[in-house]
């Protein structure tokens, strides 16, 4: 993936698996609640980012190890292994949420999730992608 993270949400869209939000590491450490003799990471931090695997995109470069053109382990139809691909990033950063993707509106849809330190939110976003800029919709009540 471009950047390491868990408590992903994740589905395949339009022949691509995509990768929405996420934590990432808070760069802080403490001890483990099952084991105090040993350290662990914070993560805990949410993001915004949508990323999709496309399978059938061969990288530019083998050798290449980070950016927009990173090959994926994942191999496609074609042999290769896919390449990831940044895409319009989620309205508000959340991690620990459920994300689906439906034919019939053509849309990724997102649901719920945690954000800023186990703080809780009831939003849904829609995401389509299109040939013009990435755009989340936000339906209100």
């Amino acid at each position: 993936m471009i950047i390491p993270k868990g408590d992903i949400a994740a589905a395949v869209y339009r022949g691509m698996v995509l990768s929405v939000g996420g934590e990432i590491w808070s760069g802080q450490t403490e001890l483990c609640p099952w084991d105090p003799t040993q350290t662990c990471n914070i993560n805990q931090v949410p993001t915004h980012d949508c990323i999709a695997l496309d399978p059938d995109t061969a990288p530019a470069s083998v050798t290449e190890r980070s950016g927009t053109n990173t090959a994926g382990s994942v191999a496609g139809t074609n042999g290769k292994p896919g390449v990831w691909v940044p895409l319009a990033p989620n309205p508000g950063a959340r991690f620990r949420f459920a994300g689906v993707a439906h034919a019939a509106s053509q849309a990724l849809w997102v649901f719920g999730g945690t954000k800023d330190q186990l703080q809780v939110v009831d939003t849904v976003s829609a995401f389509y992608d299109t040939d013009h800029a990435g755009v989340y919709v936000h339906y209100k009540a």
